[in-house]
């Protein structure tokens, strides 16, 4: 080969192999074979009680004949699934479930289905799922993996579910209990003081309600000459697209009316007896002081306050926290809505509908727990 040949090969052989790696995106822009949007399937996202549904459906599946005899029969049966775990089907809801020894002599390590109610012994440690087609009662400090009630579950003091519960008509966690993971039910939730939560759903869930508190809210006399105008505000106000565009922070004294969306560029305080028909979205910390009512949504890129006796419709939505003190109603029976939010601290007496999620840490906080915020200078303080 000439010395001119082989300098051409070299350079052709170089250039392939730099334009190698290039290969499948040159391909892939002429032929266009990958433009369609992945397919992700996320119900175990969406439904709040998908874990539930598949676990009903592995018990008709695998069990189900076994536990229609039981419910005849009323005489406990064991066994062992196919993956090798053991199970247990009490009848009579009278025979002592089957324990460990020793140090685990609390531990209950099979899978145990209950023909009727079930209660659970005090400081149990339940390693694997329960199924009830009654109530499950824990008498206290249990340790439960996960719970399907076609009735209720009722969670003894300090009590800890570490996966998810669902039960067929209402949860009740008594206090100092903690709620990792997933608690649904199709009519209730009853939380009491001091337990932690991440994500809750239910047509109404109480925190430590009292029934005179959270049933009205407000309580200001309105007239039309409480109507707020952009006019009325210090700072510039953009009005386009049916919302108001404020830019820094946003006072709204008490007793006034907001027929509109609110965007706020800074901080956001709301004054006692406040009635907006809109949505308040603020890019710094918001805070409602007593008896606001909101129609729409609360929308945060930090933490959200809301005092006494308020009322929210709609979503709550914040990257930071969320406190909400005694009083307030979220929600209703007919709009079931969300709060979403890193933390959220709510005291008791406060009612929601639908869902709570907590990110990282949720708490049913007593009074003095929950901070208040300072509305001349937007600091957080410890009541």
């Amino acid at each position: 080969m000439s010395p001119a040949l082989a300098v051409i090969a070299f350079f052709l052989l170089t250039f392939g192999l730099a334009l190698l790696p290039f290969t499948p995106a040159i391909v892939e822009w002429r032929k266009r074979r990958d433009a369609e949007p992945l397919k992700v399937v996320r119900d175990s996202q969406v439904d709040i009680r998908y874990f539930a549904n598949r676990f009903r459906e592995f018990v008709k599946t695998n069990l189900g004949d076994t536990l229609e005899t039981c419910r005849k029969s009323r005489v406990t049966e064991r066994g062992t699934l196919e993956n090798g775990t053991p199970y247990v089907i009490v009848g009579d809801g009278k025979t002592p479930l089957p324990g460990g020894s020793g140090l685990w002599r609390r531990a209950y390590n099979p899978v145990i289905l209950a023909c009727a109610d079930l209660r659970l012994p005090k400081s149990g440690v339940f390693t694997e799922e329960i199924f009830a087609d009654g109530s499950v009662v824990g008498e206290g400090r249990n340790v439960l993996r996960a719970v399907l009630a076609e009735e209720e579950i009722h969670l003894g003091r300090r009590s800890t579910s570490l996966r998810w519960l669902h039960a067929g008509r209402g949860v009740s966690v008594k206090s100092e209990s903690i709620i990792f993971g997933l608690a649904s039910a199709d009519q209730y939730i009853r939380i009491e003081r001091g337990c932690r939560f991440e994500r809750l759903n239910a047509p109404r869930i109480e925190f430590c309600y009292e029934p005179e508190a959270g049933e009205l809210a407000g309580g200001m006399v309105y007239r039309e000459s409480a109507v707020l105008k952009p006019r009325d505000l210090p700072n510039p106000v953009e009005v386009a697209a049916g919302r108001w565009l404020v830019r820094g922070n946003l006072d709204i004294s008490a007793g006034k009316i907001v027929e509109t969306d609110l965007v706020v560029t800074g901080r956001t305080h709301i004054g006692p007896g406040v009635r907006i028909t809109g949505s308040v979205k603020s890019r710094k910390t918001m805070v409602l002081e007593k008896g606001v009512e909101v129609e729409g949504s609360l929308v945060s890129e930090r933490d959200i306050h809301i005092g006494l006796d308020c009322r929210i419709r709609g979503p709550i939505l914040a990257e930071g926290a969320v406190y909400v003190r005694k009083g307030t109603t979220i929600g209703s029976a007919q709009t079931p809505t969300t709060v979403s939010a890193d933390t959220v601290f709510v005291e008791p007496g406060v009612v929601a509908h639908g869902t709570v999620w907590a990110h990282r840490y949720g708490r049913v906080a007593s009074p003095k727990m929950v901070p208040v915020q300072d509305s001349n200078n937007g600091d957080t303080a410890s009541r």
